[in-house]
């Protein structure tokens, strides 16, 4: 029956069709009489609903809407409401003796559709009732899981950040002493490493705390978000053009790193304009640009440090990179007009731990990623109107919301940050 409940409901319903009119056929031929065809009509009106009813709830079940585990539950209803209620009126019949042979046949099988459409019908609502509580259970213990996981992930990344930053501070301390006695490039290297180590635990434990849940949230103007963010980056000699994002319902921190990591990712390897950069600071982004193809020029996405300032302005072609944030009919955006992402590139940028670089931690796009999807969001790489990147956040229809100020100019540009400012 687990395998064989559709067929064998359709199989009844397409019997009981049978004899609907068979019935009527063997007793009293073809209706020729006013009378014939009112009592052909009464079966048809009576029985025929529930003959549909079983039919269609053959056909529902064969579309594999419920596991198939749940079918012999069904199908026990089934049986039973069939020969619960049959047998049910055959009683009353046989106290009934006042209607005719073709009469009962036809009481019989009234009795058997509606008690078969009856069982199918607690039958089938029973099971979705029990799938949907299973369902409930499973996710609530799911849920309960990555929660305890991402408390012991939580727990770990602080562990490991707490014990790495404890050295790292004394050998920081060291090489200072050591810079002041000794003027060598290697010194700067170690600097550099340095430096890259405690980005890496900063992005690090950064992503371990992303998770996947929010906690609370509240009416975020992501104009007002997106300028803080852009004064928390390095971003030299970029410039931010905000075109009435809107708002959307959030959480303020975790969206205000979802927007430092894009700006910090579109300023490193975003910009139109020659720019010297030191090797510790390069990740390509995947462009086939002289820029990106340079080992010393290409810029990791998410790298917490800001590009160096390029100190020969004759080399300027005067173009740097812009960023935009916007506003999509069902959430926002985020673009530039630097090289762009290539599309076999798109979906693995959002990963943890992928970079084209071997000095790139390949964190701050999945951090990106995670917060996003937090809140709900699909995060979708396209490319933008100027060829750069352009970072789509759908599925904020329900929380975004417009400024509707007549004859406001809405757009709001930002001049750069001091480099001062980064992190």
């Amino acid at each position: 029956m687990r395998n064989h409940l559709p067929e064998l409901v359709l199989a009844v319903g397409l019997l009981f069709t049978f004899l609907l009119f068979g019935v009527s056929l063997a007793f009293q031929g073809v209706p020729t009489t006013s009378e014939q065809w009112q009592q052909l009509l009464l079966n048809i009106t009576t029985i025929g609903p529930f003959v549909a009813a079983i039919l269609y709830g053959g056909y529902w079940l064969r579309g594999d809407r419920l596991p198939s585990r749940r079918y012999p539950r069904i199908g026990v209803w089934f049986l039973a409401g069939l020969v619960g209620f049959l047998l049910l009126n055959v009683l009353i019949m046989v106290v009934w003796d006042q209607v005719s042979l073709y009469e009962y046949f036809a009481w019989a099988e009234f009795a058997a559709a509606v008690g078969s459409a009856s069982g199918l019908g607690i039958g089938i609502f029973e099971a979705r009732g029990i799938d949907r509580a299973v369902a409930a259970e499973r996710h609530r213990v799911e849920r309960q899981e990555v929660e305890r996981r991402n408390d012991r992930l939580d727990e770990f990344a602080s562990v490991v950040s707490h014990d790495i930053r404890n050295p790292l501070n004394v050998a920081q301390m060291r090489l200072e002493l050591a810079s002041e006695e000794c003027d060598c490039e290697h010194v700067d290297h170690v600097v550099s490493s340095l430096e890259r180590i405690e980005a890496i635990v900063d992005r690090s434990l950064a992503l371990a705390r992303s998770g996947t849940a929010i906690d609370e949230t509240e009416p975020i103007d992501l104009s007002e978000l997106s300028e803080q963010s852009w004064r928390n980056v390095a971003t030299a000699d970029a410039e931010l053009v905000v075109d009435d994002p809107g708002s959307v319902e959030g959480d303020t921190d975790r969206l205000q790193q979802l927007f430092e990591n894009l700006f910090r990712n579109s300023v490193e390897h975003g910009s139109t304009s020659p720019r010297s950069q030191a090797p510790e600071d390069a990740v390509e982004h995947g462009s086939t640009s002289p820029r990106s193809q340079a080992p010393e020029d290409a810029v990791e996405h998410g790298s917490t440090s800001g590009p160096s300032e390029s100190t020969d302005t004759d080399e300027q072609d005067g173009t740097s990179v812009v960023v935009r944030v916007g506003s999509l009919p069902n959430g926002f955006y985020v673009e530039d007009d630097g090289p762009g992402v290539p599309e076999d590139e798109r979906d693995a940028i959002l990963n943890a731990g992928y970079t084209t670089s071997d000095s790139g931690t390949g964190l701050g796009l999945a951090i990106v990623d995670r917060v996003a999807r937090a809140h709900g969001w699909e995060p979708r790489i396209v490319a933008s109107d100027a060829g750069g990147a352009r970072f789509e956040f759908v599925g904020a229809t329900d929380d975004i919301s417009r400024r509707t100020d007549s004859g406001a100019d809405t757009d709001v540009t930002t001049q750069p940050a001091d480099v001062s400012t980064s992190r």
